[in-house]
Order: structure tokens, then sequence, then C-alpha cells
């Protein structure tokens, strides 16, 4: 009956994107926001960068806008985290429009975890489940703003960086 559409990509030809994103992200001005406690770039953003991430992913996002059957679709939000041992986002959401993501830039499947999803509803049972998003770096993982999700705490030293977007449809009126 309902279902939540969960869309993930890999990144084509990673390696070299990963050194373009790092050289974006280390450009960037990161403050730690105390409510998330998690470095990010927030509210930051410059159209210049956005036109630049969206060059690198250009070939996923379409994929993406036919997937999930939109005529067309643009980035209204974009930023990146970084996180360190210790440091996590809560539980939080997007709002109530469109669609958030989530690419893995920093990455170690082996000391890391990817985003933890909260089901909007309960199961049959009366039980909230949670869903662990199986990533790896260079994933792109794509879902609707509304859903709750968090990362759970850093326990390695290794440095976790993600960029997150938030995706809206551009109106057919």
């Amino acid at each position: 009956m309902f279902t939540v559409p969960f869309y993930q990509y890999k990144i084509n030809n990673w390696k070299d994107k990963k050194i373009e994103l790092l050289q974006l992200a280390n450009q960037q001005e990161y403050y730690l926001d105390n409510s998330s406690n998690v470095f990010t770039t927030y509210g930051k953003s410059n159209s210049l960068y956005v036109t630049n991430i969206f060059n690198l992913i250009k070939n996923e996002f379409s994929l993406f806008n036919q997937q999930a059957n939109l005529n067309s679709s643009f980035i209204s939000d974009l930023w990146f985290q970084k996180y360190y041992e210790n440091q996590y986002h809560a539980v939080h959401n997007h709002g109530a429009i469109g669609y958030s993501s989530v690419l893995y830039i920093e990455f170690d499947k082996n000391e890391h975890k990817g985003t933890q999803f909260i089901s909007p509803f309960t199961n049959a049972k009366g039980f909230t489940e949670i869903y662990n998003a199986e990533v790896e770096e260079g994933d792109l993982i794509i879902f609707p703003s509304v859903i709750n999700h968090c990362s759970i705490p850093t326990q390695s030293k290794k440095l976790r960086m993600i960029l997150s977007m938030n995706i809206k449809q551009i109106s057919p009126f």
C-alpha cells in the first residue's frame, strides 16, 4: 500500500570526482553547529559552488529525475559536513516537500556508519522501524525530505565527510 522511495547511486568516475569535491570542500568555511554537533557549511553556499557540484553529479541526478518520475528538479540547498570522533547529527528531517540526499565523500565502511532512517509509521506490531543505509564512499542516496534521519556518533579517528543536498521539483505551473 505505502512505500518510502529510496534511491542509491554509485558516482561514476569517483576517484577523479572525489578530488574535485575535496577541493571544493576545502575552500569552504565551516562552523560548529552546536545543535547538530557537526562541522558544517550549511547556509553558506553560492551559485558557483552549486554549479560545480551539480556538474560532477549531473548523470546521477538525471537518472534520479527519471526514476522518481520528476519532469525537472533543482538543488535548493547544498552543504558539506565533517564528522570527527564522537560527533553525530541528531534525528531531524528537511521539511515536508521535496527530496534530500547524502553523498559520502570521506567514508570508510569498516569504520563509519551510513545514515540511519526512522520509519514515518509503525510496523504491524506497533514498533517503529529503523533502516541503516548500507553505503560506501562515492555513494549518493536520495530520500523524501520529510523522513527523519540521523548520523550516529562517529567512533573513528578517521574523518567522515558528506555532502548534503535538498532537491525540489520545478513546478509545472
